[in-house]
């Protein structure tokens, strides 16, 4: 069943259950219908059995196609040969691509490499199921949940306060995802408007708190080495250099907003590390701005856990702030080299931009 229909079956089954849970509260208020004897009206009997009907199997509906496809795409790519799943991972995602384009049918079968096809059988195959089972699933939950609650309306029932408190949960959350959202628009126009990073490389993903003093920001950490080096020395990082970078933007968004132009990175005196690994889920970076002069920006960055305990610490970090780099840093952005190229342009690039 396409999750379009199967959505509006579950509201379907929701109205169902509104009008199951209201005739109830009718037949609890005894002959003649007196609902003077209820706590609550009939209709918020009938609103609290649509709703248990329907949220709990709408939120599995919604979890559930959250994570189909990555569930399903990680399945096909075991059963791809050795050496395509032994692929680096930026040609592993084109062959991903490849299967799903031919799953979808918005590439034709026949040329694509036979791999791909019976990948993409499989695909198809994976899909259909769990499109199945999602329906028998969540049609299941919204029918036994609405039968159970039906059984659980009593005439003393606070009907009314318990689909008030579950309103108001659903705005709180709704209002925290619009916050969530709103954060989100607002680093991806700071990403447009002011800085160059490309998206690997756009590792803000919250400001705290903005002051002369400083900023706080919470950043995402790197991938594995692996994912951005080809036969990388090491497999962990021994400084996370997307946290790195990021909070050298954060020096760069300082610079913006205090002064109206951008900074560059210069110099660091020194980089302390007070752990072996860093955190998977990101840290918290804190800026402290030492001096501010007309061209010159000096500070601190302190990069913290969750707990609050301190990863690492970068002193004497130093940034050239000139206006003529609002224009560089939007000229074209950050442009990815095959590995092993020479870097000399780029460098090159980077130091006439600097000089401009």
């Amino acid at each position: 069943m396409p999750p379009f229909a199967l959505l509006a079956v579950l509201l379907a089954f929701s109205a169902a259950a509104y009008h199951l849970g209201r005739r109830r509260a009718f037949a609890l208020a005894g002959a003649g219908g007196r609902a003077q004897r209820l706590h609550s009206r009939p209709n918020y009997h009938g609103a609290l059995v649509a709703l248990w009907c329907g949220l709990p199997a709408i939120l599995l509906f919604a979890l559930w196609l959250a994570f189909e496809s990555q569930v399903i795409t990680r399945i096909v790519v075991e059963g791809l040969p050795e050496p395509q799943r032994s692929l680096p991972g930026d040609r592993l995602s084109l062959i991903v691509n490849d299967i799903r384009n031919v799953a979808g049918g918005r590439f034709e079968e026949a040329a694509a490499d036979p791999a791909v096809r019976e990948a993409a059988a499989t695909y198809r195959r994976l899909l259909g199921l769990s499109r199945q089972a999602l329906a028998v699933v969540t049609l299941s939950l919204a029918a036994a949940m609405a039968l159970l609650v039906r059984r659980r309306l009593r005439p003393a029932l606070r009907a009314r306060n318990h689909v008030e408190g579950i309103l108001t949960a659903m705005l709180v959350a709704c209002s925290t995802i619009a916050v969530f959202t709103t954060v989100g628009i607002v680093l991806s126009v700071v990403y447009e408007a002011i800085l160059f990073h490309g998206e690997a490389l756009q590792g803000l993903r919250s400001i705290r708190c903005v002051s002369p003093a400083g900023m706080v920001a919470d950043v995402a950490a790197a991938p594995r080495p692996e994912r951005w080096i080809a036969g990388p020395l090491r497999r962990r990082w021994l400084a996370d250099p997307l946290a790195l970078d990021s909070a050298f933007q954060m020096a760069s968004l300082w610079s913006w907003e205090m002064t109206g132009a951008v900074a560059l990175p210069a110099a660091a005196a020194s980089l302390r590390l007070y752990r072996e690994t860093w955190p998977a889920e990101g840290c918290r970076v804190v800026l402290e701005v030492r001096e501010a002069a007309e061209r010159k920006l000096r500070g601190d960055f302190i990069f913290l856990d969750r707990g609050g305990q301190t990863i690492a610490q970068l002193c004497g970090f130093e940034a050239v702030i000139d206006p003529s780099l609002n224009r560089a840093f939007k000229a074209g952005g950050i442009r990815a080299a095959p590995l092993g190229a020479a870097q000399a342009p780029e460098r090159a690039e980077a130091q006439s931009g600097s000089r401009s």
